[in-house]
Order: C-alpha cells, then sequence, then structure tokens
C-alpha cells in the first residue's frame, strides 16, 4: 500500500486502486463510483421538506475535476445513480444530459436498487446500463457487497460506509472505503446527502477514513505514520 496527498493505493489481489479523497476510487483510467442519487432533494422537497439544493451541481462538478485530473476514459457508477422516479424532473434530467455532453469519457451504470428509471435515461445521459455481477477488466461490479460471487476482485457501493473518529463527545462521522479479504473495495456514497453504516477495521476489513481531504487508514498503529490520529483525536473503532 502506498499513499501519496489525498490518494491511498491498494492492491486488491494484484490490481493497483487508488482510493481519492473525493470519494471516488481509480483503477487506470477508469474512475469509480457510487450512490450519487440523483433526485433525491428534489423527491423530499417536492413533499415539503425543507432541503437546500444544489447537491447535483455539486457532485457533477467534483466528478468532471476528477475525470479531468485522472484522465479518465471511463466512469463506472456501481449502483444508485438515482434516487427515487419522483425526483427525476425535467430539469434534472436536462441539466445532466447538458452536463454529461461535455464530458468526454465513456460511463457504465450497475444497477442498483434505486435504479428504476435508469433505462430510460441510458441514451440521454448516455450511459450503459449493465447488471450487478457483471465482470468487466477482471472486477466483478456489484451494486450490494453481499451480491459478489467471491470468485476474484470486486467492487460496491450500497451500503454507504462511515467510520467514527474522534473522542465520543467531539467525534464526528466520516466517509470511508472499506477493503475486505484484500479482493474486495466497498466505496462510501458519491453523495454527501447520505446516511452511512457505521465500518470496523479487523481482521477481515481494512477501513479507510476520509478527512481533511486524505484519505487515511483507521485502526491499526502506525497506519499511514499517523498511529491513527486523522488530526482529529483518537479513532473510536468500538
Amino acid at each position: 500500500m502506498g499513499s501519496s496527498g489525498g490518494i491511498v493505493r491498494v492492491e486488491l489481489d494484484g490490481i493497483e486502486i487508488e482510493l481519492l479523497a473525493e470519494r471516488a476510487a481509480a483503477c487506470g483510467r477508469t474512475v469509480f463510483v457510487a450512490d450519487l442519487h440523483f433526485g433525491k432533494s428534489e423527491a423530499y422537497r417536492a413533499v415539503g421538506a425543507a432541503v437546500p439544493g444544489g447537491d447535483v451541481d455539486e457532485q457533477l462538478a467534483r466528478l468532471a475535476s476528477i475525470t479531468s485530473r485522472v484522465g479518465a476514459h471511463r466512469v463506472v457508477v456501481l449502483g444508485d445513480l438515482l434516487h427515487v422516479t419522483s425526483g427525476v424532473t425535467e430539469s434534472l434530467v436536462e441539466r445532466v444530459a447538458t452536463w454529461r455532453a461535455e464530458q468526454p469519457w465513456s460511463m457504465t451504470l450497475v444497477r442498483g436498487n434505486h435504479d428504476v428509471a435508469a433505462e430510460a435515461l441510458s441514451a440521454r445521459w448516455q450511459f450503459e446500463l449493465i447488471e450487478s455481477g457483471t465482470v468487466q477488466e477482471g472486477i466483478e461490479l456489484v451494486h450490494d457487497p453481499d451480491q459478489a460471487s467471491g470468485r476474484g476482485v470486486w467492487m460496491a457501493g450500497h451500503i454507504h460506509p462511515a467510520v467514527w473518529i474522534g473522542r465520543r463527545a467531539g467525534g464526528m462521522r466520516v466517509p470511508c472505503f472499506c477493503v475486505r479479504q484484500g479482493v474486495g473495495l466497498v466505496l462510501p456514497a458519491f453523495s454527501v446527502f447520505t446516511s452511512g453504516v457505521r465500518m470496523r477495521p479487523d481482521g477481515r476489513q481494512r477501513v479507510f477514513a476520509i478527512a481533511g481531504g486524505r484519505v487515511l487508514e483507521v485502526g491499526r498503529p502506525g497506519a499511514n505514520g499517523t498511529e491513527g490520529s486523522l488530526s482529529l483525536g483518537h479513532v473510536a473503532t468500538s
């Protein structure tokens, strides 16, 4: 494992993956993200919830920045590009379509449990829709980690992994990556408008927190030379 700036490199059975502080991963010229949940804030506002807008625009800008820096040829979304059909307004569809037309890379969506309307958008948003469990370039692409076959390297999203950092009274919950048994990678939700499942490092799972613009392994003394401090105090793993 190596690290540089806001990037940590891990190997999954010989395949090098970069974990990026922007809640994405990269393998060569392919960028992986999960759980964008486009339309979630629109759906909440439609029923009167006081939810601010701008979450989709922020994600589009962040993804464009990542792909430009990496020089990406392809983006793989590991499910839940959408949130709910009622939130997929014509304004949202047009906004994403205009942005997508400006991007030079191809896009693949692994069908997630929220992607009910995805097929109808594939032409306008220019993406290939594949089923969870499809193997491409030696990686099994699944939405839910529980769907992985266990027969090789896999990548997933769905559970929005997070870890608690700091003393209990003044700590904070941050998104994280999980490397499972040296062959699986669970990505954090790309959307910031999500809850999450709390992760703990153990003998089968390594946890990499995103904090302060950096990716740092937690729960292992001496990881990244920090002894797990992350500049935020003690890393709570229990």
